[in-house]
């Protein structure tokens, strides 16, 4: 069935909490879907499980997004490999890139409720927040100054030192993660640099996510009304985009994620009705502390595809089926 036509008619349609609403899965990549522990150019071919927990859930007609931190190329050539078409969510929740099965009549109906989309890398997109690419070029610089020790940046620097400085394994993986128009990020950031970074983007107001352990560091901005622009914020479009766009009250999401940039997302998922799934580390521990995990989230003992199928199959379907 056309996800975007019969709703009314729709096997999947339910009704929690007074609202009609549409089971939709959501991923993360890094350490979700892919072994996030393998170098930067071995991830996308450790995807294999994920591909095979999805796969039933799609023929039976769900829509299947991916949400992550990576630029919408980048996600684009995951949703590809794991042939799903849903929503493509970039630059932690900054980006939406609508389906290409949305209709122009839908297109104008978001433009009509105020939300305003954009052409971008050839999708139709809705931008959940303004990053201030000037201001972190210009902290970038300085702070490089500062410390004496040059930073790669998807601001500052080609795509030739952004390859060689991240480990993609072509010119054309390092392309694709500098295509963003809601962040920018740097690489092979030492301590010192780190901290600076991190303490000046603070001061102007603009988030930042990574840990020194692997010498990445991510800028994001605020959302219209100077909330953070994070996977939460990203959520609560989707879900306006999902009601308008289907004739229903919204989503019932059920999303898988594993760090603490998806803090946000499980407590916003769990806050609407739905599921949050926390995929592990190889040896079955969590990626974050336990404290730092919200009541409520899902468990998964194996890492990576393996998880995601272990919860959806034992916990969601039943779940689902039961509603």
């Amino acid at each position: 069935m056309n996800i975007e036509t019969g709703f009314y008619n729709n096997p999947l349609l339910k009704e929690v909490n007074g609202r009609r609403v549409i089971p939709t899965i959501i991923s993360d990549i890094d350490g979700t879907i892919n072994h996030e522990e393998l170098p930067e150019g071995e991830r996308l071919g450790s995807i294999s499980h994920a591909t095979e927990a999805f796969a039933p859930w799609t023929r039976e007609g769900y829509s299947i997004s991916l949400m992550s931190s990576r630029t919408l190329p980048e996600i684009q050539a995951y949703a590809d490999q794991l042939s799903v078409n849903g929503y493509a969510i970039g630059e932690d929740g900054g980006i939406i890139a609508l389906p290409s099965t949305m209709t122009e009549q839908n297109i104008n109906k978001l433009h009509e409720a105020g939300i305003q989309t954009a052409s971008f890398d050839g999708r139709n997109v809705v931008l959940t927040s303004a990053t201030p690419v000037d201001t972190i070029a210009k902290i970038m610089r300085e702070v490089e100054e500062e410390s004496g020790k040059p930073i790669v940046s998807t601001v500052t620097s080609s795509a030739e030192e952004m390859q060689q400085a991240a480990g993609h394994h072509s010119l054309e993986m390092a392309q694709a993660s500098m295509v963003r128009l809601a962040s920018a990020y740097a690489v092979d950031v030492d301590e010192a640099q780190h901290a600076l970074l991190q303490a000046r983007m603070a001061e102007v107001g603009i988030r930042t996510l990574g840990g020194t352990y692997d010498k990445v560091i991510q800028f994001f901005g605020t959302t219209p009304d100077g909330k953070p622009a994070d996977k939460s914020a990203a959520l609560h479009m989707l879900d306006r985009i999902i009601a308008i766009t289907q004739n229903v009250d919204g989503m019932l999401p059920i999303v898988c994620g594993n760090a603490k940039n998806d803090i946000p997302l499980w407590t916003m998922a769990l806050k609407m009705g739905g599921k949050a799934v926390l995929i592990p580390k190889e040896d079955g521990t969590p990626y974050i502390a336990e404290e730092q995990i919200p009541d409520g989230v899902i468990r998964a003992t194996k890492p990576a595809g393996e998880g995601i199928h272990e919860v959806l199959s034992q916990q969601v379907k039943p779940w689902l089926q039961s509603i």
